[in-house]
């Protein structure tokens, strides 16, 4: 199963999320996604100013494992497994690793499921059944945090370091609550939510937790510093590493053979025809042996072009392992390509249409068609072996900036006119924008589902992204 999240992280950059999660029937599950981007031509992207090196610069991707799913009414129970794992690490105070692995995957748990019951509770459009469930699920929160702080009567037996790792834990959870629900107040206007916050915050100032405070820029400074820490620290247990290698190489080299082979040949009977039917040192002769080394470079370019356009399989641009604890629980392959509008499948050309706002006859709009291919072959058995905890698969967050597509682009205002009914000419500023469209493609066991996005965007930077598929 193939998940798709996108949304702009900043002014120039947008995001992808694509969750891979494997077919519990299934030793091994491979994933495809394709992007086309149809970028307008007055961008002057080709593929001598935006070819592929220049694409993954600027294509940040990271990957790692799933979540396991709770929701927080089962984090709310003093039995529940994330919880028994970290009592079952206790029991050996000396395996430090396995301490600190279950404390972070208790905070990953619980930022994860934060994020889900407050999606749950933003789409519910009943203001009544709104206002019950955030009155729940602030009770929630506050059994979840009850069980955690009530751990620190069975750690105090345990290492030094142990301890440092909890507390780390502890402030992360905080730091996290509040982003989440500081992010929030506004749209629920809730007077139990600013009371809880408050409450959370004079906890925070008892541990000697890192808080932001207005009017002190380096307090604040330290306290995005901190957090951001302490996020890559409770984060590691579920980032895979990327190590790149190159197979293929020997098929690559034998085909660029045969093709030097092929071309040899020709030119090879052509000197043998000529020696028989032509005399020695003739102009006829001469003239042929010339023509048939001209054709010989010429048919090993062909056949080489050949065999690259035929072996998509084989030859992608990035080959990468995927590794995590001296596991390799799967690979990677990625491949950038520029199509001419014939290579586009009319199913893809008929998405993109869809994202279209103005109707633009096709002999005048000019564009430049990017297709990015991602192949990812995931092994179920070795990913579970990385945790005790139930993993599912591996979640893929892109991260793509459009930041020298726009260097291109005019002023994002211009001076329009407009003549009044009383004859005098108005004169003020129209925005400027441009459109770059995208369709994704995801393939599992053959099945495809397809996405289409429009983004407007102008030299200050991203305005809107909108989903129509």
């Amino acid at each position: 199963m193939i998940h798709l999240k996108t949304k702009v992280h900043d002014s120039q950059t947008l995001e992808f999320k694509i969750g891979y999660e494997t077919e519990p029937n299934l030793s091994v599950s491979e994933f495809k996604v394709d992007l086309w981007m149809f970028i307008p031509g007055n961008l002057e992207a080709n593929e001598r100013t935006y070819a592929a090196n220049t694409f993954y610069e600027d294509l940040k991707t990271r990957l790692r494992l799933i979540t396991p799913h709770y929701t927080l009414a089962q984090l709310a129970e003093a039995n529940a497994l994330p919880y028994c794992r970290l009592h079952d690490a206790m029991r050996y105070p000396e395996n430090l690793e396995a301490f600190r692995h279950e404390i972070c995957m208790i905070c990953n748990i619980l930022k994860s499921s934060l994020r889900d019951d407050m999606e749950k509770i933003l789409n519910e459009t009943d203001a009544t059944r709104r206002e019950e469930f955030l009155s729940s699920f602030i009770q929630t929160l506050r059994e979840v945090m009850n069980i955690y702080h009530n751990l620190t009567k069975e750690t105090v037996a345990l290492p030094a370091e142990s301890l440092r790792n909890y507390q780390r834990g502890d402030e992360f959870l905080c730091q996290t609550i509040r982003h989440y629900l500081y992010c929030r107040t506004k749209e629920f206007n809730k007077k139990e939510l600013n009371l809880y916050l408050l409450e959370l915050q004079n906890y925070m100032e008892s541990q000697g937790y890192t808080l932001p405070q207005p009017k002190e820029s380096k307090q604040s400074r330290n306290f995005l510093h901190r957090y951001a820490t302490l996020k890559k620290f409770i984060e590691s247990d579920l980032y895979i590493r990327t190590h790149n290698k190159h197979s293929g190489f020997l098929l690559e080299q034998l085909m660029f053979m045969l093709s030097a082979g092929m071309a040899m040949g020709f030119a090879l009977m052509i000197n043998f025809y000529t020696k028989d039917a032509a005399n020695k040192f003739s102009l006829p002769l001469i003239l042929l042996m010339i023509v048939s080394y001209m054709f010989k470079d010429r048919i090993k370019d062909w056949v080489r072009n050949l065999f690259h356009d035929r072996s998509g399989e084989i030859f992608f641009d990035r080959r990468q392992r995927l590794e995590m604890n001296g596991i390799d629980i799967g690979s990677s392959r990625q491949n950038f390509e520029y199509l001419t509008p014939d290579k586009v499948a009319q199913s893809i050309q008929e998405f993109k249409q869809r994202s279209m706002e103005l109707d633009e006859p096709d002999d005048i709009q000019r564009e430049e068609v990017v297709h990015y291919c991602r192949t990812i072959r995931l092994q179920r058995k070795l990913i579970q072996r990385l945790s005790r905890h139930p993993l599912r698969g591996v979640d893929e967050i892109c991260r793509l900036n459009l930041n020298r597509l726009m260097r291109w682009m005019d002023n994002p205002n211009i001076t329009v006119y407009h003549s009044a009914e009383d004859g005098n000419v108005e004169r003020f500023n129209a925005p400027r924008t441009y459109e770059i469209h995208f369709v994704m493609g995801n393939i599992l066991n053959g099945k495809s589902n397809f996405f289409s996005y429009r983004v407007e965007l102008n030299r200050d930077g991203i305005i809107a992204l909108k989903d129509l598929s």
